[in-house]
């Protein structure tokens, strides 16, 4: 009891020696530059920022430093709002060089979060203060943000061209590091554009880069990246190897990525060789299960439930289906209890933060005494203790996130302005049900665009969601100019047939956008999904105004894409493809290999 009591006193004695200094103290240890530039963490950063009678400058450079972390963690809307901040800020004191890097910063910012305007606004005016600042290396930054908007446009030569411009700098500068991730860019690029030759030369300059910077970790990425290209090239030869070289490379530094081993199985299994690639699956799966990547998980388990199937073990394919059910499941709770438990640690923050500046303003008069001295010791150890605890519920957060991917969009740039000006108009008809109604489902749109682009193949059923959702926006935007029906036969399972994700939508657009275009009567779109043999039959009917095919029009240059797309998955379903087009409408049929 006595050496308790002594410990409080002590512990009281420290507290009393802190708060005697006096704010001007605090500030000045705060204006410490290498205090804003020192790895401290969000919490912290929030304690300084909450300081009275903080000069603008420091707290300029506290919200600054919130938004890289922010960044980092890939909370990009809540990034973007301090960098905002930190701006309005930086401009009252008229300092150009962290008002170009702010800007740079929320032109990327806005890049991920998909608003390209204001992302592209913002980097043209990073880039205009930067002629006078002649900063090298952000102006390498800022060329290759404007890559990404350019990329996400699908405007892939202006991409280039801008990724060229940060090459240069960076060689110019020696600048090895950045060098390494411009060149892997510009190879996704180039990919992107069908030059693999190009993309396979630049991810080899990102290797040979890597390699002189010992990075093992980013030599092994480049290694997969590299087999990716092989396989798009079709020499599985070389996939296979450059796989196989990542997936040692990881093991011998322990590095947790599954990437390369789901890459090897995938290429194993499109050459029917079921063993080696469910080998390399449930290697991949061990790693997932230490990682908890919730998504990832649940792709490995549909995978191996595929092979299980086909191998007929109905015993571990009723585990696999089990396990990957349950992760939806578990998923679903976790994430509805954080929720609930962060909104609660947030409400009980703001409160604390009230409490303790009412009872700095209540004291404001009078010197520290015990009693209050006493009352902030504990006041503070409640707010240390719900710090913590919400540090915890974020990290644990972070590792069922999903990875944030948000590099490419596959929506029209024509549909989505046209919706948003359709969202303008029902605002200003003052019809706010009909306007909520239509950005829930232009939302919703949005949203499924960003989750298929990076997969290879989804389940028939987020196809057919996504076709609903996007004719339904459709719908609403032209006022019910068609109506639609979808029919599948009854041995049809959406629950396990695949196909390429947005592989049907472009015929959709094109009956919408073209085929009723100037049509009096009203359109109607037939979606049938049938079952031939082991193939699954796609037939999309309308009755639109057909296609000329003698033009070189979007309708051609998506039928060539569409063509491309079923020759890339090399099971001669291009074959099958018929499209029969009149003045009385379109009726286009192909069928997938299962």
């Amino acid at each position: 009891m006595h050496s308790k009591f002594i410990y409080f006193i002590s512990l009281i004695s420290i507290i009393l020696l802190f708060f005697s200094c006096t704010k001007q103290q605090i500030k000045e240890e705060i204006s410490n530059e290498k205090k804003l530039n020192s790895d401290i963490n969000i919490t912290e950063i929030d304690s300084l920022i909450s300081i009275e009678d903080l000069n603008e400058i420091d707290l300029a450079k506290l919200y600054f430093k919130k938004g890289k972390l922010l960044s980092i963690l890939q909370k990009d809307k809540a990034a973007s709002e301090n960098f905002e901040k930190a701006l309005n800020l930086f401009k009252k004191q008229h300092n150009k060089e962290l008002i170009a890097e702010t800007y740079w910063h929320l032109g990327s910012e806005y890049a991920f979060l998909n608003e390209k305007v204001k992302a592209t606004d913002y980097l043209l005016k990073a880039l205009e203060f930067n002629k006078v600042l002649k900063q090298q290396k952000l102006e390498a930054n800022i060329y290759g943000s404007l890559a990404h908007v350019h990329y996400l446009y699908k405007d892939f030569n202006q991409a280039a061209g801008y990724t060229i411009k940060a090459i240069e700098i960076q060689k110019k500068i020696k600048d090895t590091l950045s060098l390494s991730a411009t060149y892997n860019n510009l190879a996704v690029i180039y990919k992107n554009m069908g030059n693999f030759n190009l993309a396979l030369d630049n991810n080899k300059e990102s290797l040979r880069l890597n390699t002189l910077l010992n990075d093992k970790s980013a030599i092994a990425k480049s290694y997969n990246n590299i087999g990716l290209v092989y396989e798009a090239f079709s020499d599985y030869k070389q996939a296979e190897k450059y796989y196989k070289k990542a997936i040692l490379l990881n093991n011998s530094i322990k590095n947790f990525n599954s990437s390369p081993l789901q890459n090897l199985g995938a290429l194993y299994l499109s050459g029917n060789k079921i063993s080696p690639s469910k080998k390399s699956y449930l290697k991949a799966l061990e790693i997932e299960k230490k990682t908890q990547n919730s998504s990832k998980l649940k792709k490995i388990y549909n995978i191996l439930l595929k092979i299980s199937l086909n191998e007929k073990d109905f015993k571990n394919s009723l585990i696999y289906q089990t396990k990957r059910d349950s992760l939806s499941f578990i998923q679903s709770k976790i994430d509805n209890e954080e929720k609930l438990q962060l909104t609660k640690n947030q409400y009980k923050l703001v409160a604390k933060e009230t409490e303790l500046k009412q009872q700095k303003q209540i004291n404001k008069k009078d010197k520290i005494i015990f009693g209050t001295l006493a009352l902030l010791l504990f006041s503070f150890a409640f707010f240390w203790m719900l710090s913590v605890k919400n540090k915890r519920l974020k990290n644990e957060k972070e590792k069922v996130m999903l990875e944030q991917r948000v590099l490419r969009s596959q929506m029209n740039p024509h549909f989505i302005f046209n919706a948003l000006a359709a969202i303008q108009n029902s605002l200003l008809d003052n019809n706010p049900i009909k306007s909520a109604s239509y950005l829930s489902k232009f939302a919703k749109l949005i949203r499924q665009n960003f989750d298929f682009i990076n997969e290879k193949s989804i389940l028939l059923k987020y196809e057919i969601d996504a076709l609903i959702n996007y004719m339904d926006t459709q719908k609403m935007r032209f006022a019910d100019k068609f109506d639609y029906e979808i029919n599948l036969h009854s041995d049809i399972d959406i629950h396990q047939i695949e196909i390429p994700p947005l592989l049907l939508q472009p015929f959709i657009e094109n009956a919408i956008e073209h085929g009723f275009k100037n049509k009096k009567e009203k359109g109607k779109i037939s979606i049938t999904v049938s079952k031939q043999n082991k193939s699954i039959c796609y037939e999309i009917k309308d009755n639109g105004k057909g296609i000329d095919q003698s033009k070189k029009d979007h309708k051609t240059h998506s039928l060539s894409v569409f063509k491309k797309r079923l020759q890339l998955l090399e099971k001669g379903d291009e074959k099958t493809f018929n499209i029969e087009s009149s003045s009385k409408g379109t009726t286009i049929k192909f069928c997938l290999k299962q």
